[in-house]
């Protein structure tokens, strides 16, 4: 049992010392949200709002991507879309994007897929529809706080102002899980948040 001993501490040793680490803080917790709901803003536009801008016309419903669009905002291709989501979002977030509007098999047609030959870009859907588009969302940083944390994450609040064309601006309070992994913090949920008609 003396032998054993030793071997035991050093397998509970990883989990002692992971009990006792530090719930994340409001001062690590609310600007890394911050900086994941900025970098969402592309991502909202291109799958739920106005989408990727269309080029020159190609085939059906697809035309080409806008050139210096993709290349000013590093889209130059579903692998590029596909990083730029999951630095952001949860794998599950990113997958039920991904199967809403990525093509993913020669029977599936999403909004976006390669052109043919690769590293040309990007094809875009000219048909699709965007759930909010014309209209704003005005993330207000100011008002937002940490409603709860955990090891391995933590949930903030804050106040979205939406705007939609022709309407009267609206603020609604955005509730956003994040999760701690080993890449960083991520959204386990769309920063994107619809504009309520019936509160007018």
């Amino acid at each position: 049992m003396r032998r054993l001993l030793p071997l035991l501490l050093l397998l509970l040793l990883p989990l002692s010392l992971l009990s006792c680490g530090d719930v994340p803080t409001e001062e690590e917790v609310l600007p890394a949200a911050e900086q994941l709901i900025r970098a969402s803003l592309l991502l909202n536009t291109v799958y739920l709002g106005e989408g990727i801008p269309a080029g020159e016309v190609a085939f059906g419903d697809y035309s080409y991507a806008d050139k210096s669009f993709c290349e000013q905002n590093g889209l130059m291709s579903v692998a590029a879309l596909k990083e730029k989501t999951e630095e952001v979002y949860t794998a599950e977030v990113a997958a039920d994007l991904y199967r809403m509007f990525l093509t993913t098999d020669s029977e599936t047609l999403g909004d976006y897929r390669d052109l043919p030959t690769a590293g040309e870009g990007l094809y875009v859907r000219t048909a699709r529809t965007g759930w909010y588009r014309d209209m704003t969302h005005e993330y207000l940083f100011e008002t937002m706080t940490l409603e709860d944390s955990s090891k391995s994450g933590a949930t903030v609040s804050l106040t979205v102002r939406i705007t939609p064309e022709g309407l009267e601006p609206q603020e609604r309070r955005l509730s956003l899980p994040l999760v701690l992994g080993e890449d960083g913090w991520r959204c386990h949920k769309l920063t994107y948040i619809a504009y309520d008609p019936s509160q007018n």
